[in-house]
């Protein structure tokens, strides 16, 4: 009987053991897979337009492929193209006027992707400084944040209504400053985007008067990244494209839940996020139309003299289609 009773026990300590080395190798597991995750550092502006980074890690797609990703934020979406150029970020998004201003000084850098499309800059000015009429912003001082889509809005905006950048004073402001620089009468008018144009205009309500700045050219939002660093990663490209198409297919489908994520996120009101949501249009896409705007804006610095070129970049050499074309057939139509 002894005999047996320690047969007995040896079996079940042996179960336990068992059991522990299984639970303990299934820990190891998991967290040798979550270690195998390739690192991925993003620059990105805190904006609702960003919205499909937010979604795609909310809802864990750059974890489904592979990636452990983390959002740094740049504003101006500018100051991450230059985060990205200085190797302080693997990916940046931003919108296509810096795209420009790179390839008028050839950097080494391609866009991956549009992922968005976009009208959300506006021109505001101040009643008591005497503008009421878009006319009247004739001389005035003008704050607009130099080096971005914002500069090009406002030179297009001013030549549609009779008028020249020349015809104004540019004042260099930063979109922290948005709201203090006008609110204190240090300048007459403003350029600024969502969601910073809807609360100056929420707070200041009969003081300003508003115009949508960018004269019906949607501004797009793109992803870039060094040339070197898709050599030397690849299938990356891929794996991040494929993360931020399931969060569009996901805000598609699911839009309420979407906005509440990227309110939270950026501590955005519901009511802002349902006014705002309409005006994205997520979809990732490369073609001619995105190349036909940087050419457009590319003639416009030009002839401003915000460059010392004096022929358009080929902008077909700052554009890597390979990634998405692997993702998504078809979304590419550049030439």
């Amino acid at each position: 009987m002894a005999m047996n009773r320690n047969t007995g026990i040896g079996i079940a300590v042996a179960v336990i053991v068992l059991v522990v080395l299984i639970g303990f190798g299934g820990w190891y597991l998991a967290g040798s897979e979550k270690n195998t995750a390739i690192p991925v550092t993003v620059g990105l502006a805190p904006v609702d337009n960003s919205a499909l980074f937010y979604i795609a890690e909310d809802q864990h797609f750059f974890r489904d492929n592979g990636l452990a990703v983390t959002l740094r934020d740049y504003n101006p979406p500018a100051a991450g193209v230059t985060g990205m150029l200085d190797g302080e970020v693997d990916m940046a998004s931003s919108t296509e006027y810096p795209v420009v201003l790179n390839a008028f000084r050839s950097r080494n850098f391609s866009v991956i992707t549009r992922y968005n499309e976009i009208e959300i800059v506006y021109l505001i000015g101040l009643k008591d400084h005497g503008i009421v009429n878009i006319s009247d912003l004739m001389g005035k001082k003008v704050g607009v944040t130099r080096g971005t889509i914002g500069e090009y809005d406002l030179g297009m905006f001013l030549t549609l209504h009779g008028m020249n950048i020349s015809d104004v004073t540019l004042v260099d402001v930063q979109p922290g400053q948005f709201d203090t620089a006008l609110a204190s009468g240090g300048i007459d008018a403003l350029v600024c985007w969502q969601p910073y144009s809807g609360e100056i205009t929420g707070h200041m309500g009969e003081r300003v008067v508003a115009w949508p700045a960018q004269s019906d050219q949607p501004l797009y939002a793109v992803l870039v990244a060094r040339n070197d660093w898709i050599a030397r990663n690849p299938g990356l490209a891929e794996k991040f494209l494929k993360s931020l198409d399931m969060a569009a297919g996901y805000a598609a489908v699911h839009p309420a839940e979407a906005q509440a994520i990227v309110g939270k996120h950026l501590d955005l009101s519901d009511s802002y996020m349902a006014s705002a949501w309409p005006g994205n249009h997520f979809s990732l896409s490369l073609d001619q139309s995105l190349v036909l705007a940087m050419e457009d804006e590319a003639r416009w610095m030009i002839a401003n003299n915000l460059t010392n070129a004096t022929a358009v970049p080929d902008f077909g050499k700052y554009i890597y289609p390979d990634a998405l074309n692997a993702v998504k057939p078809g979304s590419v139509n550049l030439f």
